[in-house]
């Protein structure tokens, strides 16, 4: 099923739910594959909190990425900007900001707003708008290995920067030159196992708010193996057994965490439970 059937039969559904006629049990809204509807059986999203649980082969202790706590200017510089990655520590702090990212909050301050979700593939070719309240409680379900990256929806970039504003505006950036000066936000938010295949970009520093999040990474001139099609998840299932231990760096970040990349690097992310993150691209 393509993705605009997807979100048809969404919509459609969600509708109904709404009514109070009909609701899906033991099934996925955003997927949207409900094969029983129970007008009595409705299930209650948590309003209040993050689902932080995740499946326990999400999870790694391996980390081969150099860490550093309270990273100097000069010496983030001198050893990382354009060489290879980071993850710092303890130059920031955004306990405001994770505050205000619970899920409560932003139900609150941003339900009524629209955002734009991608499809979670390595171009992100298809784009719709969503009612944010919709987003949170219907559409951050668990991905699941058979459903592909196209056919999954996202939301990460494309952030409403006007609406959004009184949020993005309380978050302290990392301490360094290129993302004081030049630094662009991009914010986003994802069900536990989702993420985006692999793909480059220019530098960037990502930090977790909410959850955590597991990186793969290849330095610039490698040919990682992967279908930009394909989810994170269905690519860590079949192709990273073969090559966990063919150059690839990876580790979990976790919130407070802030992992740098400098230009060109390839990466992947899976999240770890329903996730909040937020990078500054420079």
């Amino acid at each position: 099923m393509g993705t605009l059937s997807r979100i048809f039969l969404f919509c459609l559904t969600l509708s109904f739910a709404r009514s109070g006629y009909i609701s899906c049990s033991n099934a996925t809204l955003a997927t949207p594959q409900c094969d029983q509807l129970h007008s009595n059986d409705i299930q209650i999203a948590n309003l209040q909190a993050w689902n932080i649980s995740y499946h326990p082969s999400l999870y790694t202790d391996r980390c081969n990425i150099a860490r550093s706590s309270a990273l100097s200017v000069a010496d983030f510089i001198a050893n990382f900007e354009t060489t290879e990655p980071v993850i710092i520590t303890d130059v920031t702090d955004n306990q405001l900001f994770r505050t205000l990212n619970e899920k409560k909050n932003l139900l609150d301050s941003y339900g009524d707003h629209m955002v734009k979700l991608s499809t979670a593939n390595t171009h992100s070719y298809d784009k719709t708008m969503v009612l944010f309240s919709d987003y949170i409680l219907y559409m951050m379900e668990d991905q699941v290995t058979d459903r592909s990256g196209k056919d999954t929806l996202y939301h990460f970039g494309d952030n409403d920067l006007e609406n959004f504003k009184p949020l993005f505006d309380q978050y302290i950036k990392p301490p360094y030159p290129s993302s004081l000066l030049r630094g662009t936000i991009s914010w986003g938010l994802g069900g536990s196992g989702t993420g985006v295949p692999f793909h480059t970009h220019g530098a960037v520093f990502a930090e977790v708010l909410h959850g955590m999040k597991r990186w793969f990474l290849y330095p610039p001139g490698a040919h990682p193996n992967f279908d930009p099609n394909d989810s994170t998840l269905k690519w860590m299932e079949d192709i990273y057994p073969l090559v966990r231990e063919n150059g690839l760096y990876e580790c979990m970040l976790r919130p407070g965490e802030i992992l740098y990349l400098p230009h060109g690097w390839w990466h992947a992310t899976l999240n770890l439970g329903q996730s909040v993150f937020i990078s500054v691209f420079v």
